[in-house]
């Protein structure tokens, strides 16, 4: 009987954990160069991409879509393997071997004038916008409105949007000021077995219920006191699963037809005399040529 209610509990905390892990939310997550930002960002895709989850999120996509085809949008059609948009390259489990579907950021945002063909993700994605501080920064004018309410209405799409970007304060504020948690990353490290092989990825991280508590944090001079200190692991190498080059691209755009450009330095002309004081100056030294 004793038995039969342990089970029954661990039942019901393995539902609400699935429920909660499912639950739309924004979440932003910042840190310093060299962190383990866009490593924690592949965790969670590659975590998102195990079987495990990918199963239930695609049975409440699919239901959608049912649902969509019954009420006339008859061109919805039911996804497969797994729901994971992401802006940089991340594999799923090697077992599987699983990428991430792309994000168009040309088409990013709510339907409008300005953007009449939006990208349209399944229900239930799992969307990281890696380096989005690029992209939503709020200093130069703020971020299109469009863009902006996508944000706003990402919980009534049913959709998991994690942003990563080094500098927290500098993202659009409305985007901040609806975050459903923040957090920081302080740092990656790699617990290794006997022979030097990595068995686990662990971050160290601080987190947050909003914006508003990262700005005191930040100005109390990153006071630990102030966020909550957590702990997140994967097991193996976490860096098997991501490019870290994902943005090289970015360098060589418009390059179709081009080299690099290289400017030779000056070449100092090496006469007879140079050589013979450089050759007395080694032996004086003891290094013979």
């Amino acid at each position: 009987m004793f038995e039969d209610l342990r089970y029954m509990r661990q039942i019901q905390r393995q539902r609400a954990a699935l429920q909660e892990a499912l639950r739309p939310k924004l979440t932003i997550v910042f840190g310093d160069l060299g962190s383990g930002k866009s490593s924690y960002m592949a965790h969670i895709g590659v975590n998102d991409m195990q079987p495990s989850y990918a199963c239930c999120a695609l049975q409440e996509c699919n239901k959608k879509v049912d649902e969509l085809n019954a009420g006339g949008f008859t061109k919805f059609t039911y996804q497969r393997d797994h729901l994971v948009y992401s802006t940089s390259r991340i594999e799923g489990p090697l077992y599987s071997g699983l990428a991430f579907k792309d994000i168009d950021l040309s088409r990013f945002g709510l339907r409008c004038v300005d953007n009449p063909n939006p990208q349209r993700f399944p229900r239930g994605s799992t969307i990281i916008y890696d380096e989005g501080h690029t992209t939503l920064d709020s200093r130069n004018g703020g971020i299109p409105q469009n863009v902006s309410g996508w944000f706003e209405f990402c919980r009534q799409g049913g959709y998991k949007v994690y942003i990563a970007g080094q500098r927290d304060k500098h993202m659009d504020l409305n985007v901040r000021g609806i975050a459903y948690k923040i957090i920081e990353c302080d740092g990656l490290k790699f617990v290794k077995d006997k022979i030097g092989r990595v068995v686990q990825s662990v971050w160290t991280c601080y987190e947050f219920d909003n914006c508003y508590l990262v700005d005191k944090y930040l100005q109390a001079g990153k006071d630990k006191t102030i966020g909550k200190k957590m702990l997140y692991t994967f097991d193996g190498d976490i860096r098997l699963h991501y490019d870290h080059n994902a943005y090289e691209g970015v360098y060589y755009d418009g390059a179709e037809n081009c080299d690099y450009d290289c400017v030779e330095s000056p070449k100092k002309a090496l006469t007879v005399d140079a050589v013979h004081a450089l050759v007395q100056q080694k032996f004086k030294r003891g290094v013979a040529i």
